[in-house]
């Protein structure tokens, strides 16, 4: 036996539901956006989920050098953040970084592509 429900799931599965609609007025009552996917805006997203972008300085020194971890070269001595969580970058090399953690007494070593900027 076929309930209410079931006949509802076969009507939207065979897009044939139409919209309802508040009577005599013939407007729609919004429910029938309830079955569109939500899809937040960029400016909807929060801020840490938003990648932050280079300097353009970065994309300068990254292209002189022809390397890409020398467009880390304008953050020395700046925070940055890697896995761990943020800290000053002390020096860039190509296969490694090294990191003073916040908060911490030593430093930590890290591959240039692990380093980020700050959100």
């Amino acid at each position: 036996m076929k309930t209410a429900l079931d006949v509802l799931i076969e009507e939207l599965e065979a897009s044939t539901r139409q919209p309802d609609t508040d009577g005599a007025a013939g407007r729609p009552t919004g429910r029938e956006n309830a079955l569109r996917p939500f899809v937040p805006l960029p400016s909807a997203l929060p801020e840490a989920k938003r990648e932050p972008e280079w300097p353009p300085e970065s994309e300068v020194h990254a292209q002189r050098f022809g390397q890409t971890h020398a467009r880390l070269f304008p953050l020395i001595g700046k925070r940055v953040w890697v896995a761990g969580g943020s800290g000053i970058l002390l020096s860039v090399f190509a296969e490694q970084c090294e990191i003073l953690p916040d908060g911490a007494n030593r430093t930590v070593r890290v591959h240039p592509k692990d380093v980020g900027l700050i959100h």
